[in-house]
């Protein structure tokens, strides 16, 4: 389902089911929701040439998160 539906699905439906699928994401964060990435990036690091050379290249087996909080 993309990002534009969901809120609309979420309008729909009784606040309780809405907490139970809230509930559900959070209780799985760790599992079912899980990102297995390659690496994480700051933006600074995102930024440097030898970095977006890395994942500029999009391989399908490597996968960079940008982390606005990293330092």
């Amino acid at each position: 389902m993309g990002g534009w539906l969901l809120m609309r699905f979420l309008g729909k439906l009784d606040p309780a089911k809405t907490g139970e699928l809230y509930k559900r994401v959070a209780d799985e964060i760790n599992t079912t929701f899980a990102i297995e990435s390659t690496e994480e990036l700051s933006f600074e690091e995102a930024m440097t040439p030898a970095i977006i050379e890395k994942y500029n290249a999009k391989m399908t087996v490597e996968k960079y998160i940008l982390n606005p909080n990293k330092g």
